[in-house]
């Protein structure tokens, strides 16, 4: 005899949608036999009601049913309420329209008043630039006429300037004849100057750690025993000076430095004899005299190079107090110190700096022959300035 709780659980079951192998699963874990368990699944009475079921979905269909009137509604209010608005914003958009209609009307009864009053008064310019035009034009007229008087006064003076110009010419052209004989007189041939020179003109630097001599400049030899002027930014970081004349190394000091002029007195340690340099007079000089150097440019010892004076008074921002001479001859690292000779082998200045750049060609300065001489001889005097 079938049980009722037990038909009532299987269809309680089946009607929330266990399957029917967890239902005998958990009858099985509920200890009934297996006999037991297919006689209640199999009874009538443990399957859910299909009327019940379906009054269920009938139940569910109207809530759907209700659910879409609804939203339905919701939709036309929403439509109708957007229409409204629409029908507004068209209205306010259609008054926007009119009023700018309106003011483009206004706008263009403006702009044609502007445009004919301009035009009367471009009218009236043009007839006050057409009398002005006539005016000066008259005014040309009486200018031209009065030029051309002044024309024939003119030639009468130009012939009479020509006539003077003419007899003058003989004695000019004489003039011209003894500046080119100045002129070829110039043309030194340094060939036999530049090797004698060389005997006075020292590369100054040090020995290094291997004892290989470096140098760091030029120098000229100006007394018989030894000593020798340079640049002091030569020197000014030698801890040992050494000084090469003629391929024979001597130790020098220091005696004395003055750096606004970038000049320094050193003595070699020797009772050796030299060939000293003698100094020109600067103040002679003058605006292309031809001059060479002799150094040692990057360490190209005993080098030549040629040109002219620039300029004899030439002030440069680095130092403006310092009346430099101003050369084209060729001047690079290591001609610093040395000499710039004139024809007679004598120094008109002491190589000092140059200016370098894109574009920059021939700036080199020297300081005067004069000037240099006088520091020389007051740092003889007082070495310790």
């Amino acid at each position: 005899m079938p049980k009722q709780e037990l038909l009532d659980y299987i269809k309680t079951q089946r009607s929330i949608g266990v399957t029917e192998e967890q239902i005998v699963a958990a009858l099985k874990k509920a200890g009934y036999d297996d006999l037991e368990i297919q006689e209640h699944i199999s009874h009538k009475g443990s399957r859910p009601s299909t009327r019940k079921l379906s009054f269920e979905l009938k139940h569910l269909l109207f809530l759907n049913i209700l659910i879409i009137v609804l939203f339905v509604a919701v939709a036309i209010y929403f439509s109708y309420d957007f229409h409204k608005s629409l029908n507004a914003e068209s209205a306010r958009s259609d008054a926007s329209i009119e009023a700018l209609r309106n003011d483009l009307i206004n706008q263009n009864a403006v702009l044609t008043d502007r445009i004919s009053n301009s035009e009367k008064d471009w009218l009236a310019e043009l007839e006050k630039l057409r009398k002005e035009s006539r005016d000066e034009d008259k005014a040309l007229r009486s200018t031209i006429a009065n030029a051309d008087s002044a024309s024939k006064e003119r030639d009468a003076t130009l012939a009479s300037s020509i006539q003077d110009i003419s007899s003058q010419s003989s004695a000019k052209l004489d003039q011209l004849s003894k500046d080119l004989d100045t002129f070829k007189s110039e043309q030194v041939d340094f060939s036999k100057i530049a090797p004698k020179a060389m005997h006075s003109v020292v590369t100054i630097g040090y020995v290094d750690s291997s004892g290989v001599f470096q140098s760091d400049g030029s120098g000229a030899i100006i007394s018989r025993d030894g000593f020798v002027l340079t640049n002091y930014h030569v020197v000014d970081e030698l801890r040992n000076i050494v000084v090469n004349v003629d391929d024979n190394k001597y130790q020098a000091d220091m005696v004395g430095k003055n750096t606004t002029w970038d000049l320094a007195l050193l003595k070699m340690k020797t009772d050796d004899k030299f060939v000293p340099f003698y100094w020109a007079d600067s103040d002679k000089l003058y605006v292309g005299q031809p001059v060479i150097a002799i150094g040692n440019p990057v360490g190209l010892e005993a080098s030549v190079t040629q040109g002219i004076i620039s300029s004899k008074r030439r002030y440069i921002d680095d130092n403006p107090d310092i009346p430099y001479i101003q050369t084209d001859v060729a001047i690079n690292p290591g001609n610093s110190g040395g000499p710039l000779i004139d024809k007679d082998g004598k120094i008109v200045g002491i190589l000092t700096m140059k200016y370098t750049g894109s574009g920059i060609e021939g700036l080199g300065f020297a300081i005067a022959s004069n000037d240099a001489k006088r520091v020389a001889n007051e740092l003889k005097l007082h070495p310790a300035s």
